[in-house]
């Protein structure tokens, strides 16, 4: 399959099968516009009009409740929807339509208590929303509304209401500062809840947002919870009460109080910059119209694989690795577990699946300018690190990879950890248990959960296993056929290949279907259903993995 000769200049990529865009696709550059599956009208105004409605009765139904996940699903269903129909959409009827939605929005924005929009404008960059709306007692969140709908774009009435809040500001007394600013660390915290992601796609049909459940107490001797505070009314009347008792220094760090603030501000910071250093992600299409020269032999990375660097038209390395083994269904493995982890919020490079000049397949991403490996030893980690992993964890155990040791970890300059490398992904899927002790790549390093979490057990790293809980319930989110579809290709790829993880998965389906023999297709169905069960059951999963590492009982609640 590969000799590791360089290959001739002028080298095109081709992408292999990959889920077509969904609506929301069109976030941080992951997708291209097309009208939905179904459309029978097939002409512009159509489509557009059909996308308009879909947003508009996502909104009736409360698909997009009244907070900060909520917000980011609509921001992402508005972002794609005027990608696709622009602000002036060229048939009337879905201009009108776009028109009536944005007024929808509008009133759903300004329908939310006022603590929970000031806390989504505190996270969207609003300067010191909790000043806006003192010249009109009656409609206090009016002007937030319109500066955070999504359906607006920017504006000079956008930047008066800024200069307007500035203004307010300047006109306040030290005193009134102080208190405003310990309120905003609160509110945003608040607002934040388990913590922010990117904005997920979303493709499942309207449902009633369902309401939050109970934060139980975390076990002894984890982390602080405090990216799950219990509510915005209760953080404000507990800083207010504070203020006004002279127990709180504003200057962040000088207090109890103040340092808890102090840790939320970091905790939004770190969330904030989740994605900073992390390549924009390539459509489908983007990819295959890329044209790709080969530079050099990319072995100086390390590890035992074949791998070479190219360039692409714009002058960005990226880095192919032949699949020598899976006639491109490794390389598929990892293209669906990249986008299996960008699904779930976490940061990820955009992996595909190309075939040089020679005809061998493999896999292809761009590289991280700046980074460097992580560390071996998880005492070093910097607590956004550590939430991170935490993170990452969850990704790996659903989709059974477990060849993501600290070498498989970048860190970009702006402090990012980025997993990179998840050519193993699935590989164990039928063997393979959550557990520390459960380690099948022995000749290599442990994973890096492995030796985080036997710090924790020691009493060297502290965790908050709530860190987890965003992204199970971003993986729950996922319908299973839309999860089927992302998997798809890995899985046809894999079972016509017969990769490691076919034996045992082809046992499952005989065994399942009572039959002593099970074709290509059988098995194919089998890993998807087996992929489906792992994500329903991460909640469960985790919870007992923290049981284990607490040694206490412990429950996501919900």
């Amino acid at each position: 399959m590969g000799s590791g000769k360089k290959a001739p200049a002028g080298t095109s990529g081709g992408a292999g099968a990959m889920i077509a865009p969904s609506v929301g696709g069109a976030q941080n550059g992951g997708g291209q516009g097309g009208p939905p599956p179904g459309d029978s009208e097939g002409t512009v105004g159509g489509w557009e009009r059909a996308l308009v409605l879909m947003v508009a009765e996502r909104l009736k139904a409360g698909w997009y409740g009244q907070d900060w996940e909520g917000f980011q699903k609509l921001e992402a269903d508005a972002a794609a929807l005027m990608k696709i129909a622009g602000f002036h959409p060229k048939d009337l009827a879905a201009g009108k339509a776009l028109a009536e939605l944005r007024g929808q929005v509008a009133a759903h924005l300004a329908g939310m208590p006022q603590d929970v929009l000031h806390g989504i404008a505190l996270l969207k960059g609003f300067p010191h929303p909790t000043v806006m709306g003192q010249s009109d007692p009656e409609k206090p969140t009016g002007s937030l509304a319109y500066w955070l709908n999504p359906l607006y774009g920017p504006s000079p009435s956008k930047k008066r209401i800024e200069a307007a809040s500035a203004a307010r500001w300047l006109d306040l007394g030290q005193e009134e500062r102080a208190e405003l600013e310990a309120l905003e660390a609160t509110l945003a915290a608040a607002a934040a809840g388990g913590g922010s992601q990117m904005p997920q796609v979303a493709t499942a049909p309207p449902r009633p947002a369902a309401p939050a459940p109970a934060q139980p107490a975390l076990p002894a001797g984890a982390g602080a919870p405090g990216m799950r505070p219990a509510s915005g009314e209760a953080l404000i009347r507990q800083a207010k009460a504070m203020v006004a008792a002279g127990k709180v220094n504003p200057a962040l760090g000088q207090s109890q109080f103040s340092g808890k603030v102090k840790e939320l501000s970091d905790l939004l910071a770190a969330a904030a910059t989740r994605w900073a250093g992390v390549p924009p992600r390539v459509g489908k299409e983007e990819f295959k119209a890329r044209r790709f020269k080969y530079e050099k032999d990319a072995s100086e990375l390390g590890g035992g694989h074949e791998k070479h660097f190219y360039l692409d038209q714009d002058g960005v390395r990226w880095l192919f690795k032949p699949d020598k083994h899976g006639a491109g269904a490794v390389a598929a493995a990892e293209t669906a577990a990249s986008e299996i982890a960008y699904r779930v919020g976490q940061p990820s490079v955009g992996v595909h699946v190309f075939e040089d000049s020679g005809g061998k397949r493999g896999s292809m991403q761009p590289m991280l300018r700046g980074a460097v490996k992580l560390g071996s030893d998880p005492t070093a980690y910097t607590q956004a690190q550590v939430r991170h992993l935490v993170r990452e964890h969850v990704i790996a155990w659903a989709t059974s990879e477990h060849d993501c040791n600290h070498k498989n970890f970048v860190v970009t300059p702006q402090g990012q950890v980025v997993g990179v490398d998840k050519a193993q992904a699935f590989k164990f899927l039928g063997a393979d248990r959550l557990a520390l002790d459960y380690h099948p790549n022995q000749s290599n390093d442990p994973p890096v959960h492995v030796r985080l979490y036997q710090a924790v057990k020691t009493g060297k790293v502290k965790v908050n296993p709530y860190d987890a809980l965003p992204v199970i319930e971003a993986f729950e989110g996922i319908p299973d056929a839309e999860y089927r579809e992302i998997l798809r290709p890995a899985a046809e790829m894999g079972a016509g290949a017969k990769v490691p993880w076919y034996p045992r998965v082809a046992k499952s389906a005989a065994a399942r279907l009572g039959k002593k023999s099970v074709s290509t297709a059988q098995v194919a169905e089998e890993f998807l259903r087996l992929a489906c069960e792992r994500k329903q059951n991460l909640r469960a999963d985790f919870e007992a993995f923290f049981r284990g590492i607490f040694g206490a009982e412990f429950s996501f609640g919900g």
